[in-house]
């Protein structure tokens, strides 16, 4: 009799243990795939590059293609097949990698904004992330005329200082959890060959490994800062001085008559009234903090105060006397697929600008990008209004309306 005690509970441990191991690998099959349902929707937010690609396209990391050098480490210029590309190399000493880089990543390819620069890949072996490239530069060059570049008009100021604003909004409603930009600065505002503007370098500040430094960052803090980059939009100068000091001048000069042209920069060539209400708009930023406002206030500013338009000719027999005369539209106002003058611009996950009609037949029959071949899987195939865009068409419609009728 004891001895059939002892085996039965023998064998009830037996089941216990059993029971135990069972419940840990239904737990480890879970977590498996779960984690392979990620790997699979990461697979197909973005391009993944290897080391021989990145070394392939930037001449293994060599000086000559280095383009830029900040906090996050270096970027070089390269090309993929015929696509140009911005890279940027981590500096794995401020960064963690591992599960988080993988998360940030995902959450980075996910946003796209036509104000925003595109991340357009990783390769998380090398710490490497490729982002369209830029080819006019940063708003600091421009504003500084560096490599002897033409000083920009007020008109493209004004325009650059709402494209800023349009993009940190973007950021600031994103849900469930907005972006933070860790310093909006003219540094991190680059160019395209039409000198619109993107933001660069958001979200990248959640891969530093002082976590403490994300935390003390607000919308607030954003806000501020774009009141001082438009400050700097108006002077041409970099806030190399204390920022409370740079305020206080400005303050100073508008309240005396005629006192804030001495501050602005003569390449800028601005509307004495319009300056004065841009520094308005800017110091308000640093008070208030906030952008919907600001954004009001620019979009009225630009109704006031159009871009100004080449004299046109003075009878409608000199047009007809200059058959070359016509102005062509730029590429970027072309379908690449109609090769025609778009009407509703969307944006594609490749970063470019269809036709709708156009983009949505080209998805219909096929599952790859028109421009650069790659695979798309379902959930690639978003489309997003680019409203800068028909805004822009619109306007150059309205300049050559004899021309181009609608």
């Amino acid at each position: 009799m004891p001895a059939t005690v002892n085996r039965l509970v023998f064998y009830d441990d037996q089941v216990e243990e059993y029971e135990e191991l069972t419940r840990i690998l239904i737990s480890e099959k879970e977590n498996a795939v779960r984690e392979r349902d990620e790997a699979m929707e990461r697979q197909g937010r973005f391009t993944r590059y290897f080391i021989e690609d990145v070394m392939a396209a930037t001449h293994s990391l060599s000086y000559e293609a280095r383009i830029g050098e900040g906090r996050y480490g270096r970027v070089y210029k390269g090309q993929f097949h015929v696509t140009p590309v911005a890279i940027r190399v981590l500096d794995y000493n401020c960064f963690k990698g591992g599960f988080q880089f993988q998360r940030e990543m995902d959450r980075l390819s996910s946003i796209k904004h036509p104000r925003l620069v595109m991340l357009m890949g990783v390769c998380p072996d090398g710490g490497f992330i490729v982002y369209e490239h830029m080819p006019r530069g940063s708003l600091e060059d421009r504003l500084l005329c560096k490599d002897g570049t033409p000083p920009l008009p007020w008109f493209d100021r004004l325009r650059i200082a709402a494209e800023v604003c349009e993009g940190l909004l973007f950021l600031h409603t994103l849900q469930p959890d907005p972006i933070v930009h860790h310093h909006v600065k003219p540094s991190n505002i680059l160019l395209d060959n039409d000198l619109g503007s993107k933001i660069s370098d958001f979200g990248l500040l959640q891969l530093l490994s002082d976590r403490s430094l994300v935390h003390d960052l607000t919308t607030d803090s954003n806000v501020y800062s774009f009141g001082i980059l438009v400050l700097q939009l108006l002077t041409g100068k970099p806030a190399n001085e204390p920022e409370v000091r740079f305020i206080d001048r400005v303050k100073a000069a508008l309240a005396r008559d005629d006192a804030l042209k001495h501050l602005l920069d003569e390449g800028g060539k601005w509307p004495p009234e319009l300056a004065r209400q841009l520094a308005t708009i800017a110091l308000d930023c640093t008070v208030e903090r906030s952008l919907p406002r600001a954004m009001e206030s620019l979009e009225k500013i630009l109704v006031d105060f159009p871009k100004p338009q080449p004299r046109p000719p003075e009878c409608f027999c000199c047009l007809i006397n200059f058959p070359n005369s016509p102005p062509q539209p730029p590429d970027y106002f072309c379908c690449p697929i109609s090769m025609e003058v778009i009407k509703n611009p969307h944006i594609a996950e490749d970063g470019n600008s269809y036709e709708f009609e156009e983009i949505k037949r080209w998805f219909d029959n096929n599952g790859t990008s028109p421009m650069t071949g790659a695979k798309l899987e379902p959930n690639q195939k978003a489309l997003i209004p680019n409203r800068s865009l028909r805004n822009a068409i619109e306007h150059w419609r309205n300049q050559t309306w004899f021309f181009h009728p609608a």
